[in-house]
């Protein structure tokens, strides 16, 4: 890769930190296997672009852990009919999220997935729920980014207050979930992305 081109393989990126805007980091063997400085002005963030497409309903459960990641990751945060399907080429790492629905993420996540073209990018599923249990509610997801050729490098999951059905005659259940505990978690499993 030449010396000035944006993009890189963040897996390259050993050790790196979160910026904080004040980063100096040796990405190794990257120009004729010698290492390449990064001034004060480049920074993980301006090598690894990530995108998180999230479908929200309901109470914004999720919009909350991906608004967490994003800040991470220095991410944009989008709808599915928001995405610029033929600029996704342009990403390193995609996150994908939604609420949890009868076992499985969101029908309309699923949907996006099922339209994408053949794209090379690493990719991390999240969710909220209103259960107790994660159970196996990221295997549909999943195994339709696996059958993309997509890589699937992380997963994330907490609970979120959930009313729907009949848990709104109850007043709903994981009240005041996500929290700032999961909201936390969910900035750690970011950073643990970021460090490949």
């Amino acid at each position: 890769m030449e010396s000035g081109s944006r993009y890189f393989d963040h897996r390259l990126l050993l050790g790196a930190q979160h910026c904080g805007g004040q980063c100096s980091f040796v990405v190794p063997g990257v120009v004729k296997n010698e290492p390449q400085w990064l001034n004060s002005a480049t920074c993980i963030h301006d090598l690894m672009k990530t995108l998180i497409v999230c479908v929200s309903e309901h109470h914004g459960n999720t919009k909350k852990i991906a608004g967490a990641m994003a800040a991470v990751l220095d991410a944009e945060v989008s709808h599915p009919d928001d995405v610029n399907v033929e600029a996704l080429g342009d990403y390193d790492l995609i996150g994908l999220g939604s609420g949890i629905a009868f076992g499985k993420h969101y029908q309309r996540l699923l949907e996006f997935v099922d339209a994408l073209p053949a794209l090379h990018a690493d990719t991390f599923v999240f969710s909220t729920r209103g259960a107790s249990r994660g159970g196996s509610h990221h295997a549909a997801l999943k195994s339709k980014l696996e059958a993309k050729g997509l890589t699937v490098v992380g997963e994330f999951s907490c609970r979120g207050f959930d009313t729907y059905g009949p848990m709104k005659l109850i007043g709903g259940i994981a009240k005041g979930r996500p929290n700032e505990q999961d909201l936390r978690d969910a900035e750690q499993f970011a950073k643990a992305l970021e460090r490949g």
